[in-house]
């Protein structure tokens, strides 16, 4: 995504600045310009982009960071006390601006500044992609796996 980012508000530091197209290891571009029409808490946290007439696209997250330009990063744990996974909701009618992994970390930046960013586990799946062309997976250790 050379030469194209989410425009940051004053005061507002992202956790990983835009990167570009050939230091990215997995694209999601399928998911810019979608909106997160939903959110599952379930032990993980699922962003949904409703698809008229096709499956639904969803992330699938586990521990992750969520950055908003008014607020101080947040770390969320969707294992945790609920009430600290509330964070994630401001996400809700989020439109998509870069969605990518690279080293096993996936960061998703939303039209509105908000930016998350779900890092590798040792022992657990951290994240996963599900969309158009299959399920894209970081397994423990942080290697991408895709299906």
């Amino acid at each position: 995504m050379a030469g194209i980012s989410a425009t940051e508000p004053a005061g507002y530091q992202l956790l990983t600045p835009s990167v570009s197209v050939a230091d990215v290891e997995d694209q999601f571009d399928f998911l810019i310009g979608e909106t997160v029409n939903q959110i599952w808490f379930w032990g993980t946290i699922r962003l949904v982009f409703d698809r008229p007439s096709e499956s639904s696209w969803y992330v699938d997250l586990q521990r992750f960071t969520l950055a908003e330009a008014a607020c101080a990063a947040a770390s969320i744990d969707p294992a945790g006390e609920p009430r600290d996974a509330a964070p994630a909701l401001s996400l809700l009618w989020q439109r998509v601006a870069e969605a990518y992994a690279k080293d096993g970390v996936l960061t998703l930046r939303f039209e509105n500044g908000a930016v998350v960013e779900a890092f590798p586990d040792d022992r657990y799946e951290s994240w996963s992609v599900i969309g158009p062309s299959g399920v894209a997976q970081c397994l423990p250790g942080g290697e991408v796996e895709r299906w």
